[in-house]
């Protein structure tokens, strides 16, 4: 295979999925979403993070309402008592990428942390 064969490889893998997903019903595609979700939920947490309707994303915008439980002004408000709490890190565990606590959450589940 040529070097050149590559981007119209790729190029012609993109359109077959395309076609594939557009003739998916909504519940195909809701199991589709559900299945991704499982299988690299740092991949949907990353296509979706930008659709937050707090504007910013996760963080508070500059001069926003910091909450006063938050230590180093990278929380945000939270509805629930018990989601208020900040991690305590200088380094917001909130600007790591997904995979990173998702692998700190199952060291800390399986107490190897």
């Amino acid at each position: 295979m040529l070097q050149d064969d590559i981007p119209n490889l790729l190029q012609d893998r993109d359109d077959v999925m395309k076609e594939k997903i557009k003739r998916m019903s909504k519940g195909e595609l809701e199991d589709l979403c559900l299945q991704m979700v499982s299988s690299h939920p740092e991949l949907v947490f990353n296509i979706l993070k930008s659709d937050t309707s707090q504007s910013g994303g996760f963080h508070p915008p500059s001069g926003g309402n910091i909450p006063d439980w938050c230590l180093f002004n990278c929380c945000r408000q939270m509805p629930k008592d018990e989601e208020k709490v900040c991690c305590g890190y200088k380094d917001c565990i909130s600007l790591l990428p997904v995979s990173i606590l998702h692998l700190t959450a199952c060291l800390h589940t399986l107490n190897i942390s």
